[in-house]
């Protein structure tokens, strides 16, 4: 059984997924302790803000065009894409100030950067492998490598500070 999502409806989601991601990367930005990371990170939520002003144009000229019928999928991969959205990532951003209130350390700030550029990177690639359009392929393949960009990124941090915390550890 073949089931539709509408173009609009996914590319909404995008801009509320980089929209969430801008808002924890401003917010964490203000209290990591460490300089590289801090610059990292406002690096990282330049980065989603403007991936969310690339879904906007899209999402505009999708609305002008009454072009909705974009992507088509099986049940199972609605299914999945549904509990991904509600769960994952509706779990993750309700209350960015006490998420960010239970992180201890940067290393916290990071392991759930990292986590979520992951699940973005995910929905991301779901979308483009069931994008019928060329246009919208490559628009998700810019945006995918970026999100990988910045797993790679956080995660070279996060090893090299787990790193100096095992050394502070080990003298």
């Amino acid at each position: 059984m073949e089931k539709s999502l509408n173009a609009i409806d996914a590319l909404k989601i995008a801009i509320k997924q980089e929209q969430d991601g801008n808002n924890y990367y401003t917010k964490v930005a203000k209290i990591v302790e460490d300089k590289d990371l801090s610059k990292l990170i406002k690096r990282l939520a330049k980065d989603e803000a403007e991936h969310e002003k690339i879904f906007k144009n899209f999402l505009n000229q999708l609305e002008k065009n009454g072009d909705t019928q974009e992507f088509e999928f099986q049940e199972s991969i609605a299914n999945f894409l549904s509990v991904f959205v509600d769960t994952v990532f509706e779990k993750k951003i309700q209350d960015v100030d006490k998420l960010i209130k239970k992180m201890k350390s940067d290393l916290d700030i990071l392991d759930h950067a990292i986590a979520n550029e992951k699940d973005t990177l995910i929905f991301f690639m779901e979308l483009k492998n069931i994008s019928m359009n060329k246009h919208t392929g490559k628009i998700f393949d810019k945006i995918i490598q970026e999100e990988r960009e910045h797993i790679v990124s956080l995660t070279k941090v996060y090893s090299d500070m787990t790193r100096n915390v095992l050394n502070k550890n080990s003298r």
